[in-house]
């Protein structure tokens, strides 16, 4: 099916997810952020082999058992090992370096990036921070990284 790449992504059922955040150390990022910005941890700490990192999410207060966020959300993420590419993220100093909607279904959401001239860059795959649902990523004509997640 082609998609309908005349219509806002917003009307086309995407939702904002998370800002994801590149950081050295989790424990000391979440520390950071819940005594500086009164946020809160959202989940525990998870492993995600296949994206290459561990990860937890913050933000203020609110029901996140299902991954669909009710406000603001960040998602503080640490590389797991050292052949990790979130490490060339850090060496050029870290931070905020993807956002992620909540999309219907990732395959059309896919189409859609790419018939706007994204790149696909991977995906998609389970992801462990999402229960297994599917996740695929995606730059920008500008070089922004998308994160797109099956909810």
């Amino acid at each position: 099916m082609q998609p309908d790449i005349g219509i806002p992504l917003t009307a086309a059922g995407w939702t904002f997810n998370h800002l994801g955040v590149a950081v050295a150390d989790i424990h000391k990022a979440r520390t950071f952020y819940t005594q500086a910005f009164g946020v809160v941890p959202l989940t525990d700490v998870y492993r995600d082999e296949i994206q290459q990192g561990s990860g937890a999410f913050i933000g203020p207060t609110q029901e996140f058992a299902d991954r669909r966020a009710k406000a603001f959300v960040l998602e503080l993420i640490e590389p797991a090992t050292p052949e990790s590419h979130l490490h060339r993220l850090l060496k050029s100093g870290g931070g905020a370096y993807h956002i992620c909607y909540a999309v219907p279904e990732i395959n059309e959401a896919v189409a859609c990036l790419t018939a706007h001239g994204a790149l696909k860059v991977r995906g998609p795959d389970p992801a462990i921070a999402y229960f297994n649902k599917p996740v695929a990523w995606s730059y920008t004509p500008a070089r922004h990284l998308i994160e797109l997640v099956q909810l």
